[in-house]
């Protein structure tokens, strides 16, 4: 994956990241998070952008 990131002067530059991927069953991370203040919810798009069947987003928050 390729990610632009911003410099101090204004300035873009290039910067590679990496993701490695596993499994895991996304309707127990909500309440495992939750133990550490972070609301989690379980989706199944980014906004309008619908994923393909069986993938999910987890989208937390820290809790004020």
């Amino acid at each position: 994956m390729a990610i632009f990131m911003k410099n101090e002067d204004g300035s873009w530059r290039r910067g590679d990241e990496r993701h490695d991927n596993v499994l895991i069953d996304t309707s127990s991370v909500p309440e495992l998070l939750s133990r550490h203040g972070v609301r989690a919810d379980v989706g199944q798009a980014f906004g309008s952008e619908r994923l393909p069947e069986g993938l999910r987003t987890l989208i937390g928050r820290r809790e004020a």
